[in-house]
């Protein structure tokens, strides 16, 4: 237990993607599933792990794999921001390391360092190439409120939430301290990205 830091993982695995025309959590990347290589990485850092999905979403297989509680979104449609909002309801920890289950590449040495800094911020997140890194961000349970009135009001835009609390943003000249490749944050959107995700875990690139 000791290699742990005090905070909880949130994957969110919403289901089917537009763009790939599958469920990107269950894209085989090797011998694994995409979302078991995320749950891999976040599994050797933080010792509560919860996985939100849509609903009715069946993850008996995962939980057999690992220690996983899966939550349900509360609402339907309402995008990324309700699965971070459904996340850090069902969190017991203070800081949660949330992140897409179609970014395989975590680096464990920087999601402790980003939990580490969370401190008296409500969010950290990392930019790269100049866009604000929503999905993999350390989020305080003190974002609800914030997420709750945005929901409310149907803001659902994660970069809103950005600007309605105390937040960290990453340069990426301090991210290389730690990922000097950025891979952390290549996430799986297309059959490309896919096709390069696989090149990489070759080491063919």
């Amino acid at each position: 237990m000791g290699q742990y830091v005090v905070g909880t993982a949130v994957v969110l695995a919403g289901g089917q993607s537009v763009r790939m025309g599958q469920d990107k959590s269950m894209i085989p990347l090797g011998d694994k599933r995409m979302i078991e290589r995320v749950l891999d990485k976040v599994g050797e850092v933080c010792s509560e792990l919860i996985v939100v999905t849509g609903k009715g979403y069946d993850l008996e297989w995962l939980k057999a794999l690992y220690n996983i509680q899966q939550v349900e979104d509360v609402e339907i449609g309402a995008g990324p921001l309700c699965g971070l909002y459904s996340g850090l309801l069902a969190s017991t920890n203070e800081f949660n390391f949330v992140v897409g289950c179609d970014m395989p590449f975590l680096n464990t040495s920087l999601v402790k360092w980003l939990l580490s800094e969370a401190g008296s911020n409500d969010v950290v997140a990392g930019v790269v190439n100049g866009e604000k890194q929503t999905l993999h961000a350390v989020y305080s349970k003190n974002c609800i409120q914030a997420i709750r009135t945005l929901l409310s009001s149907e803001r659902t835009s994660l970069k809103s939430l950005l600007e309605q609390v105390k937040t960290r943003l990453v340069p990426e000249t301090e991210l290389k301290i730690r990922d000097p490749e950025l891979r952390s944050f290549y996430n799986i959107n297309t059959s490309i990205d896919l096709f390069n995700a696989q090149k990489f875990l070759g080491g063919l690139i």
